[in-house]
């Protein structure tokens, strides 16, 4: 989860210039990269959505206090 943490501020800076596209398929192309290595716990599972929404709202600058829709 400390890597999709990392890989999201990394891509905010990567990505700045790019559209809401292709920074949400970048971004989904990660969070299924680091789902091939995750022990399928209900626990990962969960703490994998939550840092995954945490880095949606990372990448789009979108307020930690503002509930992210499922995408």
């Amino acid at each position: 989860m400390k890597s999709l943490y990392y890989a999201a501020n990394k891509l905010t800076t990567t990505f700045a210039q790019c559209s809401i596209a292709v920074e949400n398929i970048v971004l989904s192309a990660l969070h299924a990269n680091i789902c091939l290595w995750c022990k399928y716990t209900q626990s990962c599972i969960q703490g994998l959505h939550v840092a995954y929404n945490n880095a949606y709202q990372i990448l789009h600058y979108i307020s930690r206090n503002v509930s992210v829709p499922p995408h």
